[in-house]
């Protein structure tokens, strides 16, 4: 597939004067109070489109019933990008989109919360989370409609039936998107990966195709403000993301690479490296799948 570069815009129609209107404020008083309350007017507008979206994504999943791949994936771009949206977030891809016909693992490192939805309004693939999400009220229901898997983390036997289901999954044709630092980060750098969840390509023989997030202000510089890390909650983020006239958030496509011949270890490998290297990080030292005085399949507990 040809490479792609594209942006995703807000709807809001004077983003692109929220620069030169801050020139003008720095000189006139009386603007910079109006920049205030558009400021104010803005994050009210974006609160009221997220909880929109929710809302039409929640009635869309309780609708849920079986879907082939290619309607799962078309639903989720659609509804993904609408959620971005109205999150101010102007996404820009580059590299080759994942081929709606093939299967892929895509591994990403991970941000935000809304790092999901960032990848699915290019690709339309269904993603691992922490089983608590599935009791969550509304996040819950719609995580469900669409497809996303659940894992126990830190319940090794639990891993092994997670990996099951995401190679039964690759193998009907639908692709899958994992997180395989298991944690967020600030986005400033790229932890191990775990390899639990790539023993789904070695089973099914999918491609894994690395996914680079990067988050950045309108003037290129690292954004911080959707990290959800330490004791940042969500409504924080979204506090500091809505006081940004729009946030740029890159996604790069990696080379995909074949499953065939490699274990788990070295596609986690190959994968941190060419997301490190996308991102110009460091890459980070392999995690090893279990120690010596551990027994086969122990290496699940580490995801």
């Amino acid at each position: 597939m040809a490479a792609l570069t594209g942006i995703i815009r807000p709807r809001t129609s004077n983003i692109c004067m929220s620069d030169e209107s801050s020139k003008i404020g720095a000189v006139n008083n009386g603007t910079a109070g109006r920049r205030g309350d558009r400021r104010v007017g803005q994050s009210t507008r974006r609160y009221f489109a997220i909880c929109y979206r929710l809302t039409r994504m929640w009635l869309r999943a309780r609708a849920s019933g079986d879907v082939t791949p290619f309607e799962l994936a078309r639903r989720s771009t659609k509804y993904a990008g609408k959620m971005v949206e109205s999150a101010g977030l102007h996404v820009v891809c580059k590299g080759d989109l994942p081929d709606p016909e093939r299967p892929v693992l895509l591994v990403s490192n991970h941000v935000s919360w809304i790092d999901p939805y960032v990848v699915n309004a290019v690709s339309g693939a269904r993603f691992v989370a922490k089983s608590e999400i599935a009791n969550w009220p509304i996040i819950g229901t719609i995580a469900n409609g669409f497809g996303s898997f659940f894992h126990d983390r830190g319940n090794f036997r639990d891993a092994r039936r997670t990996v099951s289901e995401l190679s039964s999954a690759l193998g009907r044709g639908f692709s899958v998107g994992v997180f395989p630092e298991a944690t967020t980060t600030s986005g400033a750098e790229i932890l191990p990966f775990y390899p639990a969840m790539f023993e789904s390509a070695v089973e099914s023989g999918a491609r894994v195709q690395p996914v680079a997030i990067r988050y950045l202000e309108s003037d290129g510089s690292h954004c911080l403000a959707p990290a959800y890390i330490e004791n940042v909650t969500l409504l924080d983020t979204l506090r500091e993301m809505f006081q940004r006239p729009y946030i740029t958030v890159e996604v790069e496509f990696g080379p995909v690479f074949d499953s065939s011949g490699l274990c788990r270890r070295e596609l986690a490998r190959r994968a941190n490296e060419s997301i490190a290297n996308m991102l110009s990080l460091a890459p980070a030292p392999a995690r090893y799948g279990f120690a010596s005085n551990e027994e086969p399949w122990t290496w699940l507990r580490h995801f």
